[in-house]
């Protein structure tokens, strides 16, 4: 698995990290603008 070049990268669901309190428009991606 290759790191993140930001931790400001979103996070899709399914990978390491995802969580839906971080998924603010429940769209799948947390952590997106």
């Amino acid at each position: 698995m290759r790191g993140r070049k930001s931790s400001r990268a979103p996070i899709y669901q399914g990978e390491p990290g995802y969580s839906t309190k971080l998924d603010r428009d429940k769209d799948g991606i947390a952590c997106d603008k």
